[in-house]
């Protein structure tokens, strides 16, 4: 018996174009501006902004991490005080970890990048090395970087823990007072986000004539994140913030005291 062959099926037009068109569509989703195609969003720790964030790996994994952000704002991503200096900081403008907007290697503590928000939000990754001591503390802070308009000379008192936004002028210096710390306890006193070059100098009591070895380095990476961890004979630490050699405009900068 002969084979009866069914007639092909024809598609009408509107039917064929939205069959395209969906088909566009498909192709070219993405992950919040990631490569074309699926992917799994990171399930990231949402983090505050301007928050003293103390934290600690307590395995090798990679970690991730987000915080809100304002498209085309400027924003410090920094980890300080740093009882293991290895671990990597990488950030995204994804969730999907696939739009890479800056990283650091790891190395010395402080760590730090400036990033431009390209979404509403950050996404950004936490790696130990392969050296790391386990487990890992550090102080992870979030700030926007302060406006570099007009800034002066300031004399101010500081609250522990509290990132703050310092100011000096050009070729003059700040003077800061940290009180009711822990005697005999380990702090460390960081600068962060800031806006021009500066130099940081911790000292031994309140006459400002014994810098702390610390602080003492004459030589600097210009913009980069200083710090200074001391334990503290008293209740009180001290310490400035001079205008660095190239700077002509004054600075500001984010400034924390924080527990070790």
């Amino acid at each position: 018996m002969p084979r009866i062959r069914s007639a092909p099926r024809r598609i009408s037009a509107p039917a064929r174009a939205l069959a395209l068109l969906a088909a566009a569509v498909l192709a070219g989703v993405s992950c919040g501006g990631g490569a074309a195609g699926t992917c799994m969003p990171h399930a990231a720790t949402r983090l505050p902004l301007a928050t003293a964030l103390h934290d600690t790996a307590t395995t090798a994994a990679t970690r991730a991490f987000s915080f809100a952000a304002t498209v085309g704002a400027r924003f410090s991503v920094a980890l300080v005080g740093a009882s293991d200096s290895t671990t990597s900081l990488l950030l995204y403008g994804d969730p999907c970890l696939e739009t890479p907007l800056g990283g650091a290697p790891g190395g010395r503590s402080p760590l730090e990048m400036i990033v431009t928000a390209t979404d509403s939000a950050v996404w950004f990754t936490l790696t130990p090395g392969a050296g790391t001591s386990l487990p890992a503390n550090h102080v992870l802070l979030i700030d926007p970087v302060p406006s570099a308009l007009n800034p002066v000379a300031e004399t101010a008192t500081l609250a522990a823990e509290t990132p703050t936004v310092g100011q000096v002028a050009t070729r003059s210096s700040s003077a800061y007072t940290a009180p009711n710390l822990v005697a005999g306890g380990t702090y460390t006193i960081s600068l962060t986000a800031m806006t021009e070059d500066v130099v940081l100098q911790v000292f031994t009591d309140s006459t400002r004539s014994f810098q702390l070895a610390c602080t003492q380095n004459a030589v600097h990476t210009l913009y980069a994140p200083q710090e200074c961890t001391t334990t503290l004979a008293g209740t009180t630490a001290y310490f400035s913030v001079a205008s660095g050699s190239l700077d002509r405009v004054g600075a500001r900068y984010v400034v924390l005291v924080s527990r070790r």
